[in-house]
């Protein structure tokens, strides 16, 4: 990943969290997690997991000796748990939660730039965003709460947040897909401040066939339609199209001012109809029942 920065938290003294986000997915199963860092207003630390599977969220909080990272290779450990571009060892025990297991990855598909572009060095930004991965193939077994569950054969996609807080608006959603071939998608909308001006604030990118398109504010993208589960994005003589049909509403914590004091609404599985319009044909048309949507608005 040449210059790529693992973890940015290293001299932050309040206010800030910085997470990593793992999703797995197979035929029939899914599961993300979220390992994470935390500093909050009067410069606490603390560290936590958060699991998300099709039906519930769990959270489980750890003391910050317990949290462990390198700031140039992707590494991070939280308790027993590890995370990194071999794959994930978990060895969570909490009263509600038991995961005991592990799961390899294959080769990491990055982004061809930074997904921020030159928002990357404008300082001040609330919340910075990362794609570690759009797709790679996972294999593995856990045991969840005495449930083995094998991820052979199946797909993973990573990402990461840093900075003070989650925007107060956005809406993020994240698809892989075969459709012939590895594919990916990754949109996010949110209002933007910085200092004393704030904008709407687009970042998209979409791994199909072989292709990397994207949509982003600093590319001339703009919204066209928005909704809590509607999306439309113009970008030159391309248009992307973003319906969600089912969406099981879950509760997840986010981030403000390093501290986790805010309930998001996260859909892990949902049914998602999601369109890219190219000039004068059309490239795809697909319906997925493994898409996954966050967003408050």
């Amino acid at each position: 990943m040449g210059t790529y920065i693992n973890f940015h938290g290293e001299y932050k003294t309040r206010s800030y969290f910085e997470g990593w986000y793992l999703k797995h997915q197979t035929d029939d199963f899914m599961i993300s997690f979220i390992p994470s860092f935390h500093i909050d207003g009067d410069g606490n630390k603390f560290a936590m997991i958060q699991v998300i599977t099709e039906d519930k969220t769990y959270k489980v909080k750890y003391d910050i000796t317990e949290f462990k990272t390198y700031k140039r290779d992707f590494y991070v450990k939280v308790g027993k748990s590890e995370f990194s571009r071999e794959g994930i060892i978990l060895d969570i025990d909490a009263e509600d939660l038991k995961i005991k297991g592990g799961i390899s990855y294959g080769e990491f598909s990055p982004l061809i730039y930074n997904i921020m572009g030159p928002f990357k060095y404008v300082p001040f930004m609330q919340c910075s965003h990362d794609v570690l991965s759009m797709h790679h193939s996972i294999k593995g077994n856990l045991n969840i709460n005495g449930k083995v569950i094998n991820f052979d054969g199946g797909r993973g996609y990573i990402e990461k947040d840093f900075g003070s807080s989650f925007p107060e608006r956005y809406i993020w959603t994240q698809c892989g897909f075969d459709y012939g071939g590895n594919n990916s998608i990754m949109f996010s909308v949110a209002d933007i401040p910085i200092l004393n001006y704030g904008f709407e604030g687009l970042i998209g990118v979409i791994h199909y066939k072989d292709r990397e398109y994207r949509f982003a504010t600093y590319l001339g993208a703009k919204v066209v339609y928005k909704t809590n589960d509607s999306l439309i994005v113009k970008q030159g003589k391309y248009k992307f199209y973003m319906k969600v049909l089912n969406f099981p509403n879950l509760d997840l914590d986010a981030p403000v001012s390093g501290k986790m004091d805010r309930i998001i609404r996260e859909g892990l599985k949902c049914k998602v109809n999601y369109k890219l319009i190219g000039p004068e044909k059309l490239i795809f048309d697909v319906i997925n029942e493994n898409a996954s949507v966050e967003w408050e608005l």
